[in-house]
């Protein structure tokens, strides 16, 4: 199955490598692929996200989930299960740079979904659940985090 995306300059199973003038071998700046499917290119930066995410990098992983969104949001619509998924992960990255409001506000959008679309019991709505608790209690709101942990 060719879903239209090579990488350059690589060997399958290593990260991408150049040859450089004095002999030595260094990583490609992203993007090293090239890719003309548009969830192709959202999903690799929505994993990008996670993992910069996971590094505690989260400006970078907020470019790239905001980037993702975008896309998503234009290709599936916002009741899409991938465009919600996408969501939640700008939400939550949102909360971890200190934006509670900002988080608040997406991970709302995103469980309203979810809970529409995958149902209320849905793993992905869960998870949106507790991240949205962890929001409230950032914010001062102990009485909802209890109502939603306890779901």
């Amino acid at each position: 199955m060719n879903s239209g995306c090579f990488p350059r300059n690589v060997v399958p199973g290593f990260p991408p490598i150049a040859y450089t003038r004095h002999v030595r071998w260094k990583a490609l700046p992203a993007p090293w692929f090239t890719c003309q499917d548009p969830e192709v290119q959202a999903q690799m930066m929505q994993v990008m996200a996670s993992t910069y995410e996971n590094l505690g990098l989260y400006a970078r992983a907020h470019e790239l989930a905001k980037r993702a969104l975008d896309s998503r949001l234009t290709l599936r619509g916002e009741d899409d299960p991938r465009t919600l998924e996408s969501m939640a992960q700008l939400g939550w990255i949102l909360a971890r740079e200190g934006h509670d409001s900002e988080a608040e506000n997406l991970e709302r959008r995103a469980l309203v979904g979810e809970r529409h679309t995958l149902g209320p019991e849905d793993p992905l709505t869960l998870e949106t659940m507790d991240h949205l608790a962890v929001v409230a209690i950032h914010q001062g709101h102990h009485d909802e985090s209890e109502k939603l942990s306890a779901r």
